[in-house]
């Protein structure tokens, strides 16, 4: 698989190996703060034709903008109170 962004390019240094389970993950650091369109190709080979992902949306927050969590549990529904 082939990860890229619409206006970064190829990331996680071009394909990335599909697993046992036939799925592929990349994590980058490549992507600034902002908006960013993001798809998935497969390299065709001899058993399978090539294929390319609609782009998803996805929002790069600033640090000073993100919302810590632990692990993947829920998200907060709305502002704490101090």
């Amino acid at each position: 698989m082939t990860f890229s962004d619409s206006a970064t390019g190829t990331l996680c240094s071009g394909s990335v190996a599909l697993d046992e389970n036939g799925a592929a993950a990349c994590t980058t650091t490549a992507l600034g703060v902002g908006a960013h369109q993001i798809s998935a190709a497969y390299d065709p080979d001899a058993n399978h034709a090539a294929s390319t992902s609609a782009p998803i949306a996805v929002t790069v927050l600033d640090a000073a903008e993100a919302l810590f969590r632990n692990d993947f549990e829920d998200a907060l529904t709305g502002c704490p109170i101090e």
